[in-house]
């Protein structure tokens, strides 16, 4: 079961990629599509994610920890592994390619203009204050209590073209499971080895809840939603739905969504084959 703080901090990291607090120069628009790239990895937010996806994996095997009892000598290992294969040099590398091939010069520049207009430093600005102590405060009152702050059903139905539009909750389901997958293996390795055709069924399991995983975080992305967006006027939103559901706009979050999970994928496979998982 997962904390409301993680829950947290495990949606926001998600959230993050798709808007951050972005303010570029006129200049900058006229470097190169590699440098563009080095500019939105950075003023995006992306380069946070670089240290929070490692985080996130030693948090669900501290989780582990204790649902396995595992010794600390075994969890110390597991974080060491970790932090080899998933440091953070690594997966901004994985981020910057996978941006390289999936987003061109038009579409940077189209998310560029978009997130430097007055509108989307305004919501720039909401996002940012809802990820501070006082902000996550408040988020945690939306999640436990979720009847006492409710929306009108336009409002929510723009919430639910937005998450729909920018795949928030259907990327925060594959890196839950992707997360839990990964923990589960190193725990394979490093405590009890499970045979293959184990893994297997505990995988075919974690994937049959996929529906109901999806079902509980796509009500905490509205939750988060509502509390967020609260001071954007329902003109306003739709602006910022208008421009998600865009060509551009969908290759943005896309691709931005597709970075964080191939630096799973990728770094899972190096999990694998290193010398150090298999010594283990």
């Amino acid at each position: 079961m997962l904390t409301i703080k993680y829950k947290i901090q495990l949606i926001y990291s998600i959230l993050f990629l798709s808007f951050g607090s972005i303010l570029f120069a006129n200049s900058i628009l006229k470097s190169s599509s590699d440098d563009l790239v080095e500019v939105l990895f950075v003023k995006s937010g992306l380069n946070h994610e670089t240290k929070q996806i490692p985080l996130f994996i030693q948090q669900e095997l501290a989780l582990q920890k204790r649902r396995e009892s595992l010794s600390i000598e075994t969890y110390r290992k597991q974080i060491s592994l970790v932090k080899k294969i998933y440091s953070p040099e690594s997966i901004r590398k994985i981020i910057l390619d996978h941006l390289r091939e999936n987003l061109d010069r038009n579409t940077i520049h189209a998310a560029l203009n978009w997130l430097n207009s007055p509108l989307g430093e305004k919501i720039s600005l909401l996002e940012n204050s809802a990820q501070t102590p006082e902000g996550n405060k408040e988020i945690s009152k939306y999640l436990r209590q979720p009847t006492k702050h409710t929306a009108t059903r336009s409002r929510l139905l723009q919430l639910q073209r937005l998450d729909q539009a920018v795949h928030t909750t259907e990327s925060l389901v594959d890196n839950k499971i992707s997360i839990q997958l990964i923990a589960l293996s190193i725990l394979s390795e490093t405590h009890a080895r499970l045979k293959p055709s184990t893994l297997k069924l505990i995988t075919e399991n974690i994937e049959k809840k996929r529906p109901l995983i999806r079902d509980k975080l796509s009500k905490n992305v509205l939750a988060i939603y509502m509390y967020t967006y609260r001071d954007l006027q329902d003109s306003e939103l739709e602006k910022y739905i208008l421009f998600s559901e865009s060509e551009a706009g969908t290759k943005y979050f896309t691709a931005y969504y597709g970075a964080v999970k191939s630096a799973l994928l990728i770094s899972k496979k190096r999990l694998f084959r290193s010398k150090a998982y298999v010594n283990h």
